[in-house]
């Protein structure tokens, strides 16, 4: 979040915003990697649940 300490709220919501979408279409790996291996699926998954934990954390303070 250090990135968006200088911006105004709208566009530091934009920015939350933007993020939230990009790792809404990550997690959707039925869509975007169909074909791939039910552990690749999984660890894609704990990923976006770990960043989306961080960014929570973040936003809490």
């Amino acid at each position: 979040m250090a990135h968006g300490e200088d911006l105004p709220a709208p566009q530091v919501a934009a920015y939350i915003s933007g993020w939230t979408n990009a790792l809404d279409l990550v997690r959707r790996t039925d869509l975007t990697l169909p074909s791939a291996s039910d552990d690749l699926h999984r660890a894609v998954a704990a990923v976006v649940t770990a960043l989306d934990a961080a960014a929570r954390s973040v936003l809490e303070d």
